[in-house]
């Protein structure tokens, strides 16, 4: 089973807070094994110039595949005015 995280790298919050755009900089991705091995690549191949990345969150999830037939995925839903819109 996948698993998602939530990143922070202080060094990329410190930037933000700098720069104007935010302190509250985080990266949300998906690992096949671990959250642990997830922000370890992250660290290893210096994603956004930071390669001081720390898990913040993770819970287990379902891979595309497994939410399919769990009945995950809509086949299809309704605007409010009754219209049919393409699955999200």
């Amino acid at each position: 089973m996948a698993v998602i995280y939530v990143a922070r790298s202080k060094s990329l919050s410190d930037w933000g807070a700098t720069v104007g755009i935010s302190k509250n900089l985080f990266k949300v991705g998906i690992a096949a094994a671990s959250a642990k091995e997830g922000v370890a690549a992250l660290n290893e191949a210096g994603f956004a110039g930071a390669t001081d990345w720390a898990l913040v969150a993770s819970a287990e999830c379902a891979t595309g595949d497994e939410a399919d037939h769990e009945g995950g995925r809509a086949e299809g839903r309704e605007s409010e005015r009754g219209r049919r819109l393409p699955p999200s």
